[in-house]
């Protein structure tokens, strides 16, 4: 787990402001070898939906033997280069992958649908990891009880309505936006990283200044600590890859920037002349938004009594106090685990900082935001590493019974968390920091990426079930696993 360092707050923001990552040059791409490739007409759009759905090799007219007889070769090439771009993979695509057997010719619609599905099949791959990758499509969608009707291969519909508030804000004249200067790349195994950020405020409150310069250091250090410890070999099939991740920093008093959530949200387009895939990647962090105790970002940072501040309650404080004028903020703001209300339901907080706790409490700041950055990339390259979990594992597309309830219980799967012990410095952490985690296999994943990064060490069982579930793999697992009991008592109360 980092701990915070005795240097002072503005001489940590002027050096990690200043010390720029070397950029890294992407090892040699092996040559591709010359494979025979599966024949299969492929269509330059979604087929009609009356149209008649049958294999090109019924099991019912050949044996299986004749069928393995009529593949061409032990591996495949796909071209993502006539895959259609739409925001959900059309019904048929699903249904053929769901109809699919070992053994089988691919149907056209099985392939798009794979290639809509998951980016990483860049390169030519083995027939079996293809049928795999087939086989835990099925399993998730079976075993979820997964809804076909909408199935999405990336983000676009939550990122088109990001895009739209923050642009509607900043045409009105509401929203102020500004680009940092300061932009940075790294370029890790065939991933490029391109990271800026953009400040959007309405008055520039010195406050929210003090914010921006501190969210934009936290930002940069939880890259780089994630960069460390992810397993960039993961997906060996990776090609190009780029990633452009714009962090924006919203003051959120105006209603376009209250109906944004604080979250990362993701789409991707291929770029057919480069023959790479581009990933647009926003991450929303709020000056008025509840920081989440239940957390492993508010594990022993945030005191009870301060678990519903917002970082506007304490640097307003702050700004107050440096001009002696010592004052209290209402405090506001969106928390997570409450999404139906509304920013203004928390007036009745009053906080009134002393003096001498505003350094920690800036430290503070730096640190959970530092946390809510690492957990924000956990989301990211849980889809991008491994696309087809994350996208099976979106609770939004559950079927329901009649009576409008979840047919499949996520706490029956997401429960295995709180059930196994997570170590921090020796310690178990404390059941209330994995509320948050609880809340579906998505926060689950995200939540213990942020903790393995933090250095804590959790079960081979339970990594196994993080690794099931999509989460990006560490460089070095052994270094991260800990023995089925406790080494020690629970850690100690936040300070």
């Amino acid at each position: 787990m980092s701990k915070l360092g005795t240097e002072n707050l503005s001489q940590k923001l002027s050096r990690t402001t200043r010390d720029v990552p070397q950029l890294q040059q992407p090892p040699p791409e092996a040559a591709l070898q010359r494979v025979a490739r599966q024949q299969w007409q492929e269509p330059h759009q979604p087929a009609p939906h009356n149209r008649t759905l049958t294999p090109q090799v019924p099991l019912r007219q050949a044996p299986r033997q004749q069928i393995v007889q009529q593949m061409h070769g032990p591996s495949m090439m796909f071209n993502q280069e006539n895959i259609p771009i739409l925001n959900q993979i059309p019904k048929e695509y699903i249904i053929a992958i769901m109809e699919y057997r070992r053994g089988q010719l691919l149907r056209a619609d099985a392939v798009h649908g794979l290639l809509m599905l998951d980016h990483t099949l860049r390169r030519n791959v083995s027939l079996e990891d293809v049928e795999d990758r087939i086989i835990k499509i099925q399993n998730l969608i079976n075993e979820r009880k997964l809804s076909r009707k909408k199935i999405s291969p990336d983000q676009s519909e939550e990122y088109g309505n990001m895009v739209h508030y923050i642009d509607m804000g900043i045409a009105s004249g509401s929203i102020h936006s500004k680009q940092m200067d300061d932009s940075r790349k790294w370029t890790i195994a065939g991933w490029s990283i391109w990271l800026s950020f953009r400040s959007n405020s309405v008055d520039s409150h010195p406050g929210f200044n003090l914010f921006f310069q501190i969210v934009s250091s936290s930002a940069i250090q939880a890259i780089e600590e994630v960069i460390r410890n992810v397993d960039w070999t993961d997906v060996p099939q990776i090609e190009a890859q780029n990633i452009n991740l714009v962090i924006h920093v919203l003051e959120a008093t105006t209603p376009q920037t209250q109906s944004v959530r604080q979250q990362a949200v993701w789409n991707k387009r291929y770029d057919k002349a480069n023959r790479a895939w581009n990933h647009q990647v926003i991450l929303v962090l709020k000056y008025d938004h509840t920081m989440e105790y239940n957390s492993i970002s508010g594990m022993n940072l945030l005191k009870p009594q301060f678990r519903r501040l917002s970082p506007k309650n304490i640097l307003t404080s702050y700004i107050d106090a440096v001009t002696d004028d010592a004052g209290s903020e209402m405090a506001t703001g969106y928390n997570p685990a409450h999404s139906s209300r509304s920013d203004s339901e928390d007036s009745d907080i009053v906080v009134n900082l002393q003096e001498d706790e505003f350094l920690t409490k800036l430290e503070m700041l730096s640190e959970y935001y530092k946390r809510v950055t690492i957990h924000e990339l956990g989301h990211i390259f849980h889809a991008l590493l491994h696309p087809i979990e994350f996208a099976l594992l979106n609770p939004a597309i559950l079927k329901k019974n009649i009576m409008a309830s979840p047919i499949y219980k996520i706490e029956n799967n997401v429960s295995v968390v709180s059930k196994k012990l997570v170590f921090l410095e020796g310690k178990q952490v404390g059941r209330a920091f994995l509320m948050y985690a609880q809340a579906n296999e998505r926060e689950a994943i995200a939540e213990l990426f942020t903790a393995m990064v933090l250095g804590a060490k959790i079960s081979p069982s339970l990594y196994t079930w993080y690794i099931a579930h999509g989460g990006p793999k560490f460089k070095d697992p052994q270094l991260i696993f800990s023995p089925e009991e406790p080494s020690a008592g629970p850690p100690d109360a936040p300070r």
